[in-house]
């Protein structure tokens, strides 16, 4: 139920996406591990990361995502 998605990427039936939800007011991040049947957001009130641009999951290393933008690279898991 995204209702915007600025980043989407998937490895092994795991994907990221960056984007909106139904109630959401600014881009997040979000993850889920089974082909996107559940979801995990994976940003917080304190994290919000408004200056990603791209989430990309790690083939080798599960529940790890990347995350690039216009100011950092990180990995959250």
């Amino acid at each position: 139920n995204f209702t915007a998605v600025s980043s989407i990427n998937a490895h092994g039936g795991r994907l990221a996406v960056l984007g909106r939800r139904g109630g959401d007011t600014i881009k997040k991040i979000y993850s889920s591990p089974d082909h996107g049947v559940t979801w995990t957001e994976m940003t917080n009130a304190q994290n919000r990361m408004i200056w990603a641009q791209h989430v990309t999951v790690d083939p080798w290393r599960e529940e790890q995502l990347w995350v690039a933008g216009s100011r950092s690279f990180q990995i959250i898991n």
